[in-house]
């Protein structure tokens, strides 16, 4: 390289003139702008894939977690109740029973259970469950805490024996057979309500169940007060039958 001051040549690159030590400025400052563009370069390069390599190794080696967005609030859960009745019942006319049931959860047993029926003229109920035999028929008793149905009964309704027994004993003679299991009261019902069949009217005083009884027979229509004019009405079949009840069960004194 030659000095472009004292014209001395130099031998190789180098950076100064070793005559008159003058610098070559051109040359030495093209050669470190080359090299540091170089070394910038390559610096970029590491760098990147160092990067790249560090963010691999991250996501491999991160455990896994999940990411709510928003806050979710609990939802509330609303307490179901069920009530437990017997799914059938078997009444005479007249007769009443009381429905037994059960709540779950056991803890809420004080839960409210509203009873109804779909049939009021075959079958009523009380608040209490009570169910009280209107005719002959069929009726549905449902049981329900709130809005919940929760279960039903059906109520199947035969004739009273009682009432049955008091229209065959118009038409033929009662047997043991016919009155076997029947309670004192019962016989007593029977007999009094050949009478009641026409229309006699029973004493508050002396006979005031009878009177309660028969007053709720849809049949009974109460006429006449004269138990002599009353027993003049009763045929044959009646009269005998009277007189065999009243062995069996003998009238209150």
């Amino acid at each position: 390289m030659k000095c472009p001051k004292c014209k001395t040549e130099n031998k190789g690159n180098a950076y100064f003139c070793h005559n008159c030590s003058h610098q070559f400025k051109t040359k030495i400052n093209g050669w470190a702008v080359s090299f540091a563009v170089q070394f910038v370069v390559t610096a970029i390069f590491a760098i990147y894939f160092y990067d790249k390599l560090n963010s691999h190794s991250a996501i491999v080696m991160q455990p896994e977690t999940t990411v709510t967005s928003e806050k979710t609030e609990p939802i509330p859960v609303k307490n179901i109740y069920t009530v437990t009745i017997p799914t059938t019942l078997s009444l005479e006319v007249g007769q009443p029973e009381y429905l037994t049931y059960t709540i779950t959860p056991q803890k809420d047993i004080n839960q409210k259970v509203t009873w109804s029926s779909n049939n009021s003229k075959i079958a009523t109920v009380d608040p209490s469950g009570m169910v009280t035999a209107i005719t002959e028929g069929n009726a549905v008793i449902t049981a329900s805490i709130g809005d919940i149905v929760s279960n039903t009964c059906n109520v199947s309704i035969s004739p009273d024996i009682i009432d049955v027994l008091i229209i065959q004993a118009s038409q033929r003679l009662l047997t043991e057979a016919d009155i076997r299991g029947l309670s004192y009261q019962q016989l007593r019902f029977l007999r009094n309500g050949i009478f009641a069949r026409y229309g006699y009217i029973f004493q508050w005083d002396t006979s005031d169940d009878l009177r309660a009884y028969f007053s709720k027979k849809p049949w009974y229509e109460s006429k006449y007060e004269n138990i002599s004019y009353v027993s003049s009405l009763l045929n044959t079949n009646e009269t005998k039958n009277v007189k065999f009840i009243e062995k069996l069960a003998p009238p209150k004194k």
